[in-house]
């Protein structure tokens, strides 16, 4: 009997790594799409020109990440945008984006680039 409950106690024990352990996952994964796209969100910030497959492949990458993680889904809106997409959803996705990653300057002077133009 005290073999059983040795084994039930050292699970109970072990239930709260596997918690850290399942919420680490999610960032793994972020780390995983953003290292996979890597060059491109940094070329982005630094304004430098890259060919449009690249921006396809940033975008198949990006896609993974956790929609709560602000800077990596304002990269992927950006890459979207090199990529040639152009449709409405486009600023849905950056206000999105936004909600979440407020401070991001880059973010913002991207979103008003998307606003149409006024005269």
């Amino acid at each position: 009997m005290t073999g059983l409950r040795l084994w039930f106690v050292g699970a109970l024990l072990s239930v709260p790594s596997l918690f850290l352990c399942l919420g680490g996952v999610v960032h793994y994964r972020n780390g995983a799409a953003v290292d996979a796209a890597f060059p491109v969100p940094l070329d982005i910030s630094l304004n430098a020109p890259l060919p449009r497959m690249a921006y396809t492949d940033a975008i198949m990458h990006l896609a993974h990440t956790a929609r709560d993680d602000g800077d990596d889904r304002i990269a992927l809106a950006q890459a979207s945008f090199l990529a040639g997409e152009t449709s409405p959803k486009l600023i849905d996705q950056m206000r999105n984006s936004l909600s979440v990653a407020p401070a991001s300057a880059q973010g913002w002077v991207f979103y008003g680039e998307l606003q149409p133009r006024s005269v």
